[in-house]
């Protein structure tokens, strides 16, 4: 990634292009994620809850400590690659640097307590109301970054364009 270096990115319209093209696929992730997690979770305390510990009376089975591990396995492997992307792009833009800084540690803790919740749900159930925070919270600050990526890649793609036409 030479641009996090060089900070050449407005001179390549074609890398400008496939991040922008990238950005909008994280988009249609996320969107599907949150169906993915509700499948798999569930989006409120109590679904969480018997999930994990499952339910008698309901007939469902408590998840095994493997697929636990499993999922977040691969959440600990898919999250981080797309928060780093998502803010390497990020810190070029106009934002306030105390605002980047502070989005992207909120973001990361986000990320890393949606990840250990489900054991401690396991310990306790009451979190996991961590386990619903810290999904919505990560969900929601991810979106607001590559919204942000994306409007700071147009601009750079058709900024100038749209001023040439103004003036002609």
């Amino acid at each position: 990634m030479r641009f996090t270096v060089s900070r050449e990115l407005a001179r390549n319209k074609f890398f400008c292009g496939l991040l922008l093209l990238f950005f909008v696929q994280c988009l249609l992730f996320l969107f599907l994620n949150i169906v993915f997690e509700k499948d798999k979770w569930g989006l409120s305390p109590a679904e969480i809850t018997t999930k994990i510990h499952g339910d008698e009376a309901e007939y469902i089975q408590a998840m095994e400590i493997s697929d636990i591990v499993t999922h977040v396995h691969i959440e600990l492997f898919l999250y981080p690659f797309l928060l780093v992307m998502c803010f390497l792009v990020y810190f070029h833009s106009e934002h306030l640097q105390q605002r980047r800084i502070v989005l992207a540690v909120l973001t990361f803790t986000f990320c890393m307590l949606n990840s250990i919740s489900p054991f401690l749900v396991i310990a306790k159930n009451y979190f996991s109301i961590v386990k619903v925070l810290s999904f919505w919270g990560l969900t929601m600050l991810t979106m607001t970054v590559i919204v942000a990526n994306i409007v700071y890649l147009a601009k750079i793609l058709y900024g100038s364009s749209c001023e040439k036409n103004k003036n002609t």
